[in-house]
């Protein structure tokens, strides 16, 4: 296939795809030469690492037997709320049943096998906490003979990595790393450094909340930088101010499968706190947005930069959901790997400006490799309308899960019937809102440290196939 050229929403992502020692493992692109991969690798639900997700080809690659895609159970709760990736909500439901997409739990290592000759490769997995969004994660891909990371999109300090003890040895000690799939999508001198999240969002809900005790009528409309991203404010804002979060009902749909999240939100339009994106419901009121983001930050002088800056009736904060450049180069000096390999370009930048950007951080000698800058991609024209038919028959796993065959069967789903085959008409969705019926049967393995949570008074129920964000709040 001849190189297309990259206006794709994926296209700044140029490492992402099959792993350069183990190119059976795929992960966040899944288009193309990607689909020789075998076992595939979602780190989130966003949708630039979603790229072929929406395709007849990938849908009809992981119905093929040993073909999995492993993520954190919270990434197809949220890719559910989308209706073109993986055949909608429904499809996704009997995708997990059918175990070709298995949830995995944060920080809870287990082991794959892929067939090779003479001798099946077998390699640990440990997915770890990104710190970019609700359900993001890290891959730590362990042999006998190397070690890789790959971050995904991350946002995390020097001391979040000390307390992931996977990467240790011993305390202090991380293990040796062979090869670091990095985020570079700050990797610039203009994003050489971020304010501390938490202390952001403490200056800003202090402003907030003088805003709203000056009147009920006093309200805060929150943007987020993408549809699922900050869910972790709303859980602060919560606790700190006492209110609930006025949502849609589809969004509120999402969370009731995150209890923490879901305990939250609410349908009453009284509250002065809203992320429902309808003007209608503050029209009355006088209306500040909040806008969560890094690239206004970025753009001024850093003589001019603030944590929170008020212009008119918009106050932006600096919410960085990546690592910036000063994070980027202690990862690296801290885990020493013996390759570094970019996973993003930043926007207007040379991929020979990412190495330069990181030399002038660091202290730790790396060879620095991008292999896939030129890769093939689709455009918007190869991007079906519709979610994708979904194989009436479930598909044997195979090898590449170390889980007994039976336990494909364990899970039994409401959506098969509806299931169609290519060429027929796609199944109509029932809405996803309040009054819905529509229950996610996922049967995730609880989290370790997961604990229950109690409906408030304006909730229905929670759904029996929750998960709560950690206690960073991803």
């Amino acid at each position: 296939m001849a190189s297309l050229v990259r206006f794709h929403y994926g296209e700044n992502n140029i490492n992402t795809g099959p792993l350069k020692q183990i190119p059976e493992i795929c992960v966040d692109h899944f288009f193309g030469d990607d689909l020789n991969s075998s076992v595939f690798f979602l780190s989130h639900a966003h949708t630039d690492h979603l790229v072929g997700l929406e395709t007849n080809e990938f849908v009809r690659r992981l119905n093929q037997p040993g073909v999995q895609l492993y993520c954190h159970p919270i990434t197809p709760i949220l890719l559910g709320s989308f209706e073109r990736y993986l055949g909608g909500p429904q499809g996704i439901e009997k995708l997990v049943a059918q175990r070709k997409i298995i949830p995995v739990d944060a920080s809870v290592p287990f082991k794959i096998r892929i067939p090779r000759v003479p001798v099946a490769l077998e390699v640990t997995v440990t997915l770890l906490p990104a710190g970019h969004c609700p359900g993001s994660v890290m891959f730590l891909f362990e042999t006998s003979k190397f070690r890789i990371l790959h971050t995904g999109d991350f946002r995390l300090t020097l001391d979040d990595l000390k307390t992931m003890s996977q990467l240790h040895a011993e305390k202090d000690k991380p293990k040796p790393l062979d090869h670091l799939y990095v985020d570079t999508t700050f990797c610039s001198h203009s994003a050489n450094l971020f304010p501390n999240r938490k202390e952001v969002l403490y200056e800003a809900i202090e402003h907030l909340r003088n805003w709203i005790s000056l009147s009920d009528m006093h309200i805060v409309h929150i943007s987020f930088s993408a549809k699922f991203a900050h869910e972790y404010i709303l859980l602060e804002l919560h606790k700190t101010l006492n209110q609930k979060i006025h949502v849609t009902p589809e969004r509120r749909a999402i969370y009731q499968h995150i209890p923490d999240v879901y305990n939250c939100v609410t349908l009453n339009n009284q509250t002065q706190l809203h992320l429902c994106g309808d003007k209608a419901c503050v029209e009355n009121g006088n209306a500040i947005t909040w806008r969560l983001s890094s690239m206004w930050y970025t753009s001024r002088a850093k003589a001019d930069r603030r944590n929170v800056s008020w212009n008119g009736k918009t106050v932006m904060l600096c919410y960085s959901m990546h690592s910036s450049l000063e994070e980027i180069a202690q990862t690296i000096d801290y885990l020493k790997p013996r390759i570094v390999t970019p996973l993003v370009l930043p926007i207007k930048s040379q991929v020979s400006e990412i190495h330069e950007a990181i030399k002038s951080y660091t202290t730790h000698e790396f060879r620095f490799e991008d292999y896939r800058s030129t890769r093939d991609v689709f455009g918007d024209g190869d991007v079906p309308d519709a979610p994708c038919p979904i194989e009436q028959d479930a598909t044997d796993i195979g090898d590449a899960m170390d889980v007994d065959e039976d336990d494909a069967d364990e899970t039994d789903t409401n959506t098969a019937s509806q299931s169609t085959v290519e060429g027929s008409p796609e199944p109509k969705r029932k809405k996803l809102d309040e009054d819905s019926k529509l229950i996610w049967q996922f049967k995730f393995s609880p989290s370790p440290r997961s604990k229950s949570s109690q409906g408030s008074s304006d909730d229905s129920q929670n759904a029996n196939n929750s998960q709560e964000l950690d206690s960073d709040g991803f």
